[in-house]
Formats: C-alpha cells, structure tokens, sequence
C-alpha cells in the first residue's frame, strides 16, 4: 500500500573482501534477533542474494502470535507495494507483445474509465508508473470487505467518475495507488485474461515463484503468516489484526503473497536481466525502461531509484495492515536484500540497513524502540498504574534503551482514542502532559477524551488552551465548536 523512501549509508561501496555466507550469518542473525527482540515484533524473514546465490536466508520468531508456529523461509507475507514492479514488467511484456504502448493513454483501453474533469483523457500508462497521473490515493481499501470476484476490477475502475486529480497528468509526481489498481483492470482488457492470471502465468509461473500469487487463497495454506498491528488490531499491543489485507480490487498496488524463496527468484531475474531463463521474459531495452529514472525523478518504471557515489539503488518497499516490507537491490554489486515483517511497526528502512551495513562490513547501530509498546503491553495485561510503575522502572534502570519522548505516549492515548477507550486514554494522555507541559497535541488528544467520557466543559477548557498555542488549528477550531452548538 505504502512506499518508504530509500536510504542510504554515509559511504557505499564494495566488500573490501567476499564475505561467506557462514561469516554474514554469524555476525548478522544476533542483531536481527536483538532487534526483534527489543521492539517485541512478532516474525521476520530476511534473505541477501549475491550473483545468484544465496548468502543469507533466515526466518526468526513466529507466524502467528496465535498459532505460535514459527517463519521460516517459506513463510507466506503480504507484500503489499512491494506489488508495484510486477505490474510494471507485466505492462513491459504486453508491449513487447505488441499489445499496447506505454505513452497510450488510459482510455484508449479502458473507454469506461473517467474521473472528474476533462484531464484525465490525457492520462498514460508511462504516467501511472511514474506516479505522475494526477489521481490521488486510496482512502478506504476495504480489507474487511473484501471483494474476490473477477469483475471487482473493472467495478472499481467505473466507480471512479467522482474522483477528482491533484495536478495535470506528467507536470509533477504524487503516489498513488488508486491509479496502480487501474492498471489492473487494463492488464486485464489488453491480454484478454484476469490480471492475476496473466502475471502468474508470465511473470511468476515462469520465474518458478511457485509459492506467490496476488490472491492469497492460491498460496499455500500451512505457510502463510497473519498481520499484527496495534492499530488493526483488538488491542493495542501489536496483537492478530483483525482483517488480512485482501480485496481483489486492490490487487495491482498491494496484495502479492510471496516468501523469501520466491523473492530471491525475483530479485536475480531482475538483477541478471533474466540472463539465467530459458527464454527471454524481457529485452534488455525493458529493463533498461524500469530502472532507469527521468531526470529529477526518483522513480523507474514503479522501481523507487537513485544513485549514491555514482552506484544505482532500486528497491520499493511496502507497508500495509499488519506488514512491513522492503526489497533493495545495488546492481553494481549484484547484491539484493529482501525483508518480511508481519507487524506494521517493524522498523524495516533501519532492518535493511543493518543488513547491507554488515554485508559491507560496517559498523552496524541497532534502533531503539521507544517506550509505547511495553506501556502499552502492561497496560494490557496489568493495567494503568502497573504501566506507569514499570515505566518508572525502566526509566530509572533500563533494561533496554528505550527512546522517551512526548509523541511515544501521545502516539499511543490516540491510538486509544480510536479504539474508543476514552477512559484509559485520558489516564495515559494525563500522565504524558505531566511530562511534556504545554503540548497542543497532547491536548488535544485529552480534550477529545473528555468528549467521549461525557466531561465536554473540560474539554472546552482544554481546546481554548490549544488554540493559544495554536491559533490555526482546524481540528481544534472544529471540536469547539461543536461543544458550543451542543
């Protein structure tokens, strides 16, 4: 669904000397596993290739806080954007077949799509991967109602007419996963086959991903992990979401299920050019289209690319309901790296660091989790006082070094806000305002606590004290209001 940017280390360049897969696995499998450990997530999964092979493929923790069962390499996870370059290589492949042309525009395939206004006429297939079209983003994707019939994508692509774009096509770049789904629709029309079908039997089938499929209910039953999620979750603890993130009206921008073994697959295909196939899937001219960047843009064909010390990096990660997700790849050094958390709080920009960081030999500094969740997990099991008397602890004698700051417990009294659990908000948003005095935020958050619990004149009192913080906040200025009218 979601796309992080690249990162980078402060220097990036070769081996000094070839590590082996032993040497990487020792230095790197304690301080995956202490990450995992400090930020309490349920299961990661984390491979590194190298001119084809393998050096590094590690499952750690569980699959299913309910099942206990533990990820391994092949672990089932939703991929989410992660999605995105598939239908890229499946719209080059379709070219090359003859069947259309990136620089077509979107109607001249889908005559039925149309938004509001008259620019969307003007819309390609080149722009929708470039995330240069002008549509803006999904607002609801509705994971917990889910439509899994053939036809969900062209329904969607119809109900689009209300739909409004945020620029002319090709004059600037806003990501959009709306525009990727109609993609879906479009793959669809021009092979004459469901978009998931074409891309397993052209893409995936071939590959030997035998694993993957943009429907979850193909892949292997026994292998597949859950998502966890403070969240979409019951509780705010990173426990099972609720929902799996699938709705087949959504399939292009996020909803592949892979594991590490597949990845790997896909990470060589790439990085050898297909060089290693049977036949030819790709030109090298398409390739060449997918990575290559236009000047003053950070994006390929889908792929997010940029350059560091004259070495190109691609990758495009992914982070959706109760996963997190990234695939990295420096072709100079065929190196790829792919990570897989079922929980949508891992930290993977900084897990993917660590990786290539220990790859190139570099001093790797783990990241440090911030208090919320352990607050938040006593508060669960023991309640309020017993959060605050272990937050106290581990203040005065760390265990752990936990980052403390005004958002970490902000964070979690609106998460608890949006469970609607008015009365432990207001008890965890009053201990951090004692803290951190004079936060508009912080507030803000206990004002609108107040107002679920029925107490709206001290939530007054305490929106006034927002507004002479800050005079142009809406939401404030919008809650005052509706107290005074009451």
């Amino acid at each position: 669904m979601l796309c992080l940017p690249l990162m980078f280390l402060g220097a990036l360049c070769a081996p000094s000397q070839d590590i082996t897969a032993a040497a990487l696995a020792e230095k790197l499998t304690p301080l995956l596993g202490q990450v995992l450990d400090q930020h309490e997530l349920p299961g990661l999964a984390v491979a590194i290739t190298q001119g084809g092979e393998t050096l590094y493929m590690q499952g750690f923790g569980t699959a299913d806080r309910a099942t206990g069962l533990p990820v391994n390499s092949k672990s089932i996870f939703h991929m989410a954007s992660v999605s995105k370059p598939f239908v890229a290589s499946a719209v080059l492949l379709l070219q090359e077949a003859g069947k259309l042309e990136l620089d077509d525009k979107l109607v001249k395939h889908l005559p039925y799509f149309k938004v509001a206004g008259e620019m969307y006429r003007e819309i390609t297939i080149r722009q929708v991967l470039q995330h240069s079209s002008g549509m803006p983003d999904v607002k609801d994707y509705g994971w917990d109602k889910p439509q899994t019939d053939e036809g969900a994508a062209e329904r969607y692509v119809r109900s689009l007419t209300g739909e409004a774009l945020r620029f002319t096509p090709g004059t600037a770049e806003a990501y959009s996963n709306m525009a990727f789904d109609v993609l879906g629709d479009l793959i669809a029309k021009v092979s004459g086959t469901s978009f998931e079908d074409f891309v397993e039997s052209n893409l995936l089938d071939p590959l030997g991903m035998l694993d993957s499929s943009f429907i979850p209910s193909r892949t292997p039953k026994l292998q597949r992990t859950r998502g966890h999620s403070n969240f979409y979750g019951p509780r705010i603890d990173n426990s099972p979401s609720a929902h799996y993130p699938y709705n087949r009206r959504h399939a292009p921008s996020s909803t592949l299920n892979s594991n590490l073994e597949d990845m790997c697959k896909w990470m060589h295909f790439n990085l050898s050019r297909g060089a290693d196939l049977e036949r030819e899937l790709l030109s090298e001219e398409s390739f060449d289209l997918l990575f290559r960047a236009d000047q003053g843009s950070g994006i390929g064909l889908a792929w997010n690319v940029d350059s560091f010390r004259g070495m190109r990096i691609v990758g495009h990660s992914g982070a959706d309901v109760g996963f997190a997700t990234n695939v990295f790849m420096v072709p100079e050094l065929d190196l790829g790296i792919v990570l897989m958390g079922n929980c949508d709080a891992t930290p993977i920009r900084e897990l993917t660091n660590i990786c290539l960081e220990t790859v190139l030999g570099k001093e790797v500094e783990l990241p440090r989790p911030t208090i919320d969740l352990p607050f938040a997990r006593t508060l669960e099991q023991q309640g309020f006082d017993a959060a605050v008397e272990a937050y106290e602890e581990l203040r005065e004698h760390p265990t752990i070094e936990y980052i403390y700051r005004f958002s970490s417990l902000d964070s979690l009294g609106w998460l608890l806000l949006r469970h609607k659990r008015f009365a432990d908000a207001e008890l965890v948003l009053t201990f951090n305002l004692e803290q951190y005095m004079d936060q508009p935020d912080g507030l803000l958050h206990l004002a609108q606590a107040l107002h679920g619990l029925g107490q709206d004149e001290d939530a007054q009192e305490l929106l006034l004290q927002v507004l002479d913080l800050r005079p142009s906040d809406e939401e404030a200025k919008q809650l005052l209001k509706e107290l005074a009218d009451r």
